[in-house]
């Protein structure tokens, strides 16, 4: 495992996510010594209750939109609890999704990204699945999603 370990802040955030008080956070390798969190989007009570019937237009949108204005040129690991309707009945999966832009980053700056996977994942428990592999906006297409996390 790295030497690169999510700091208590951002285990705090992850929890936060893991118990649907945010609806997604991302977390990148800050100083190249820690995992931190740099941006949460809260789930106030109508996110909840509207969670599953109002995902992607709710949730997806607002995450593709940030990624798309502010993770340019950085790495980061974005958790979420994907939701879905299947058959009428509600799925969700935590989820992380690595983000690692293909252009604009430097070689150690993916390195580090890439070595603090792995402890992202032993440290928050109770991600489904192996990460999303993310580079480009055109990565995160919801149904591509879906299917790699099996939804």
């Amino acid at each position: 495992m790295s030497g690169i370990l999510p700091s208590d802040d951002a285990i705090e955030a992850f929890k936060r996510v893991k118990a649907g008080q945010d609806a997604w956070a991302v977390f990148a390798v800050c100083n190249e010594t820690t995992v931190e969190a740099i941006h949460a989007v809260s789930a106030d009570d109508d996110h909840r209750r509207t969670a599953f019937s109002r995902f992607e237009s709710d949730v997806w949108a607002g995450l593709v939109d940030w990624v798309a204005a502010n993770m340019a040129n950085r790495a980061g690991y974005i958790i979420l609890s994907m939701k879905k309707v299947m058959d009428g009945i509600d799925q969700s999966r935590l989820s992380v999704i690595s983000w690692c832009p293909e252009t604009g980053m430097k070689v150690k700056a993916k390195m580090l990204h890439g070595s603090a996977l792995n402890a992202v994942k032993q440290t928050f428990e109770g991600i489904e699945g192996k990460p999303v592999q993310a580079g480009s906006i055109e990565d995160l297409q919801l149904t591509e999603v879906y299917a790699e996390v099996g939804l």
